[in-house]
């Protein structure tokens, strides 16, 4: 009997080591788990120079202020070229009491330059798509 108590004495304590020194994360939202896929999508065919495919993965208003590139040819090859080599990766996903979701990445550059991006991304009708991005 004594050694029960004694076990289930460094248990507690042990649970409570671990529970002030790990972080425990909320679970994804299922708006966190698409948003981040609105933006892996998105910097994946940004990566790709893939304009027609960018557009798939932003808001109608993103679409209007981004249009003259979006429509240029060249730009296709400026992306490619800016982006070769590049690696990205998404830190977190939070949605906000608006409804929209902030998305922080880390963008690795092929020269070795890492940039940070936050994108907001937005419920549509048919989906979630980038609104912003700072």
């Amino acid at each position: 009997m004594r050694s029960i108590h004694r076990f289930a004495a460094m248990a507690l304590a042990l649970f409570a080591c671990v529970s002030q020194t790990a972080s425990w994360a909320a679970p994804m939202t299922a708006a966190e788990s698409a948003a981040r896929e609105t933006v892996q999508g998105y910097m994946a065919a940004l990566i790709r120079g893939d304009t027609a495919i960018l557009g798939r993965f932003i808001t109608p208003n993103f679409r209007k202020e981004h249009r003259s590139l979006l429509e240029n040819p060249s730009y296709v090859q400026v992306l490619q070229n800016s982006y070769a080599g590049a690696r990205f990766s998404i830190s977190e996903a939070k949605e906000t009491a608006e409804g929209t979701v902030e998305v922080d990445t880390e963008l690795r550059l092929g020269d070795g330059d890492v940039m940070h991006v936050r994108f907001s991304v937005k419920p549509l009708e048919d989906g979630y798509g980038i609104d912003a991005e700072y």
